[in-house]
């Protein structure tokens, strides 16, 4: 008779809180084809950090998707987690819930972080965030990278943050490739490297790079200067 009362409790408490989650309102999900250079420019706040204990909040039916949304989207399964922010790249530190909302297509609450490329080697993550009501959220659901994955430790000195995370991004292996995977993608990472680094210093950086690399990597940062500097890879 108790063992059937505890299952009759914990049946009616899990019906409660399903009810709770149906009942949750949510904000509108977002997807819009922005990518890491629309993202950076859109987040209003930017940081290193870490998201603990995710959880999933709810689910819904795709509703008012915009045009840019696969039509086969069905369902937005909603997560939370609790963001714990270590340094403020743009913006101040939020304060007020420190609660991380997002929707996702799929169920899970899974993010997808690069994994080490050796054991012990620093992870360091890049949030683009903004604030909507008692929430962090994404600057977008879907079309643009949650974070951005850094492999080794945020130490940026004296440098303006910005400014060094761009400089970051022309580190193949601060992005955790090797030069010749580098290479093959060159252009996404250093089209934003230069926008928060400026021509000039991205220029120098660029060249920099090129005298140090291998083939590939060198072909591909001088290409990079020829079409959009009208520059070589010498002064």
């Amino acid at each position: 008779m108790v063992i059937r009362r505890l299952s009759a409790g914990v049946l009616a408490l899990g019906v409660f809180v399903s009810t709770l989650q149906a009942r949750r309102a949510f904000p509108n999900w977002t997807a819009e084809p922005l990518g890491l250079s629309g993202v950076w420019e859109r987040a209003t706040l930017i940081a290193v950090g870490e998201l603990h204990r995710v959880h999933p909040v709810g689910d819904v039916r795709a509703q008012h998707l915009s045009a840019w949304a696969s039509p086969s989207i069905r369902r937005i399964y909603w997560c939370e987690g609790d963001f714990v922010p270590k340094r403020m790249i743009r913006g101040t530190e939020p304060l007020d819930t420190g609660k991380y909302l997002w929707g996702s297509i799929q169920s899970g609450c899974k993010l997808d972080r690069d994994a080490p490329a050796f054991p012990g080697e620093p992870l360091a993550l890049v949030w683009f965030l903004r604030q909507e009501g008692p929430h962090l959220r994404p600057v977008v659901d879907a079309g643009g990278p949650l974070f951005f994955t850094l492999h080794n430790e945020w130490a940026p000195g004296t440098e303006n943050p910005e400014r060094y995370f761009g400089s970051l991004l022309l580190s193949p292996t601060a992005v955790g490739l090797t030069q010749e995977e580098y290479a093959q993608s060159f252009f996404k990472p250093a089209g934003l490297a230069c926008w928060i680094l400026g021509g000039t210093d991205c220029v120098q950086r660029i060249r920099s790079l090129a005298a140090e690399a291998k083939p590939a990597l060198h072909d591909a940062a001088c290409l990079y200067l020829k079409s959009q500097f009208g520059e070589g890879c010498r002064e």
